[in-house]
């Protein structure tokens, strides 16, 4: 393992939050213009009901907006320094796959390879947190055995 590929997998994660922004974005502007231009109707319930659906998808929209921010955010904020400890920023290789040490995504492929973008508060976030390489983690029934910490 090496320092381009745990750039490869921060810079994919980069790419991903930005789609999901970008993708909450235009939602949020297609709703926001479907709302003002909707015409009330002559059935007025029915009118309300469709702006009444229509403010709850803003309403989840801008939520995924506002996590993906954050989630951009905590990823610009953590340490992307070589490590020798399971932490935040580390890219983790294991028996049984390879994590980087993140934000809570989960499977994304770089390079034709599988990665787990993991947070550090998840379960196994937790269970890796502090350790470092050649130890051994058990986690649900399972025996992850750490290769490499970069």
């Amino acid at each position: 393992m090496n320092v381009s590929r745990k750039m490869a997998v921060v810079d994919a994660i980069h790419r991903l939050l930005s789609q999901k922004i970008d993708a909450s974005v235009s939602t949020l502007q297609g709703l926001t213009e479907s709302r003002n231009t909707a015409s009330k109707s002559t059935a007025g319930d029915k009118h309300e009901t469709g702006r009444a659906m229509m403010e709850a998808e803003i309403g989840r929209a801008e939520q995924q907006l506002q996590k993906a921010k954050v989630l951009r955010n905590e990823l610009k904020n953590l340490p992307w320094s070589i490590q020798n400890l399971a932490g935040p920023g580390a890219l983790i290789q294991t028996n049984h796959g390879e994590f980087l040490m993140s934000v809570g995504l989960g499977k994304i492929e770089v390079d034709s390879e599988m990665c787990f973008a993991l947070s550090g508060g998840s379960p196994l976030g937790q269970a890796l947190m502090g350790r470092k390489e050649g130890d051994h983690v058990s986690f649900q029934g399972r025996e992850y055995q750490l290769l490499s910490i970069q």
